[in-house]
């Protein structure tokens, strides 16, 4: 099932994307409080998705990112526990969006697999995850330089307005195991890599999350980019940036 976020005249909230058409959740339904049977839907209204405009899928409390979870990204990986950042909500838009790139500060885009929570989260073990999965979405980790080494929280150089593009829809059903993700800047391929290839593993990741931290229904979680084909290139206005995951989606994102 592909969930999305979509907006009709007035009316804002969330449904179901079936070919071209959307169909609205009950009034007092929504992914996060129901089992997403067909007695969660409305039997007798449904949209065209050409007179609804897509927002992002999601509106999380917060995005947590794992960092260097792919072999190739960094010499400086650590096996024993994930790394962990956190991005602001505010980050995260559709991604047919334009994002204004930060004036003096390199800016770089990445390529994830990212999955939502449905239901809040903690101190969960490995039998119980995928009751905690809502879905899989495409993401993109964009990323900038710090301020004169300074930012050692990466507040500045991970939560700008606009830098966590992610997909139109959040697919329920996905099986994320052996994917291929790749990443394209001006349709030069930047980024390369499989899902099989992820040092923490989806389970190992949430497990580990919940361990010190209440996740929460809608919070997105990203689970690392893989490595450069090629040396860094950063973002410039008018600039393309796609990721395509397979048996996903593809998604776009302008820079301005």
């Amino acid at each position: 099932m592909k969930i999305i976020q979509f907006r009709k005249a007035k009316y804002q909230g969330f449904g179901r994307l079936e070919d071209n058409h959307v169909i609205p959740f009950l009034s007092d339904k929504n992914p996060f409080n129901s089992d997403l049977s067909e007695e969660c839907f409305e039997k007798d209204l449904q949209y065209d998705l050409t007179d609804c405009e897509l927002l992002a899928p999601i509106n999380p409390s917060k995005v947590v990112g794992i960092a260097l979870n792919y072999p190739g990204v960094s010499d400086n990986i650590d096996k024993k526990d994930p790394l962990v950042f956190m991005k602001g909500s505010n980050a995260v838009i559709s991604s047919d969006k334009r994002v204004s790139l930060p004036k003096n500060l390199g800016t770089w885009g990445e390529a994830e697999l990212a999955f939502v929570i449905k239901k809040e989260a903690r101190n969960i073990s490995i039998a119980d995850v995928e009751s905690y999965i809502l879905g899989f979405c495409v993401a993109n980790d964009m990323t900038c330089h710090n301020t004169a080494e300074r930012d050692h929280h990466l507040a500045r150089s991970k939560s700008q307005d606009g830098f966590c593009p992610i997909g139109t829809f959040i697919d329920t059903n996905y099986n994320y195991e052996c994917k291929e993700i790749m990443a394209y800047q001006n349709a030069e391929l930047i980024r390369k890599g499989n899902t099989s290839d992820m040092i923490f593993k989806i389970d190992q990741i949430l497990v580990y999350l919940s361990s010190f931290m209440t996740l929460l229904p809608g919070d997105i979680i990203l689970t690392g980019s893989p490595p450069r084909v090629r040396e860094k290139i950063y973002l410039n206005r008018n600039d393309t940036y796609t990721i395509s995951i397979e048996d996903l989606e593809q998604i776009e994102t302008k820079f301005i």
